[in-house]
């Protein structure tokens, strides 16, 4: 018995706890020994033929992958569940979404099933643990499918800036698998043609969210991450800049841009950089999350003192 468990602890320990009873059965563990272990707690059922761990945490990739492993052949966790898991979003799951082949019916409490047509190799990663998932640029055409702009935005932006997303992906996406009559093909293909080439990602959702401000807002686009060389030959990278005005944008947020060791070093810059007439406006996150009408006041205000300053 004891070397039952073992095996089971071992199996369960590379799945995140997970195992089916297929796989329960093949280290030799019948019917009755798997309802006793959850009578006694050690294994908690999570989906039909599908137990976990009880002691093993909790996680998305657990609760995907048990969704994945329910679904049977051809189920793989896409939508907003696969943006998380590649992190290119950053939001509580209320349920997991796979897709499914058109011809199968999954139900599954707390499971989303969409359908959709044969998925090719490249639109689908699996995981060391037995997760599997739909590509970042596939993704990104389910995310489209939701109809928000600001997600799709919000996803591209991140995926591209960890290196999962290019222009180039994305389109082949669309010419591979959107299509008249797919979810999320027209709003992804507006978005791509509507997006200047060459445009750099932000580097976290504050920066991402001031650009939204002040495209709504009317205002000029930003140059993003911007290499400028002071007089003494160093150069220093800026988040946003309007280079017309020499004036910069910084985002002060502890959680993207370090601790207040790196104090410091951002006063010798700013200096250096007013050595050179540019000016650097500091905003930290949260005033742009919670106060952006004072946040765009604030920007239009130093744009037309900038303009002043630069016109007399």
């Amino acid at each position: 018995m004891k070397q039952v468990d073992a095996r089971m602890l071992g199996l369960g320990a590379g799945h995140h706890g997970l195992l089916t009873t297929a796989q329960l059965h093949s280290i030799g563990m019948s019917a009755a020994q798997i309802e006793h272990r959850v009578r006694l707690g050690v294994l908690a059922p999570v989906h039909r033929s599908v137990h976990r761990l009880a002691a093993w945490p909790g996680s998305l990739d657990q609760r995907a992958l048990a969704a994945v492993l329910a679904g049977g052949t051809g189920a793989v966790a896409s939508h907003r569940t696969a943006a998380v898991l590649w992190g290119m979003h950053d939001a509580e799951i209320a349920s997991i979404d796979l897709v499914i082949p058109r011809t199968r019916t999954v139900r599954l409490e707390g499971v989303e099933a969409h359908r959709c047509g044969p998925l090719s190799r490249t639109d689908v990663v699996r995981r060391t643990s037995g997760l599997v998932l739909t590509s970042a640029p596939l993704t990104l055409l389910h995310v489209a499918a939701s109809g928000d702009l600001d997600l799709l935005e919000s996803c591209y932006e991140a995926g591209e800036h960890l290196g999962l997303i290019t222009r180039r992906r994305a389109q082949r996406v669309l010419d591979r698998t959107g299509g008249r009559g797919v979810a999320g093909t027209g709003l992804l293909r507006a978005f791509l043609e509507g997006r200047p080439v060459g445009t750099r990602p932000t580097e976290s959702p504050p920066e991402l969210s001031l650009v939204r401000l002040l495209r709504r807002a009317g205002l000029p686009p930003l140059t993003r991450q911007l290499w400028v060389e002071v007089a003494d030959g160093r150069r220093f990278r800026l988040d946003t800049a309007w280079p017309d005005l020499r004036m910069a944008i910084e985002i002060d947020s502890r959680r993207y841009h370090g601790s207040d060791r790196s104090q410091g070093r951002d006063d010798d810059r700013d200096l250096a950089l007013l050595e050179v007439d540019w000016l650097l406006l500091h905003l930290r996150g949260v005033d742009i999350r919670r106060d952006p009408a004072g946040t765009l006041d604030r920007v239009e205000r130093m744009r037309r003192l900038r303009r002043a300053r630069l016109a007399a």
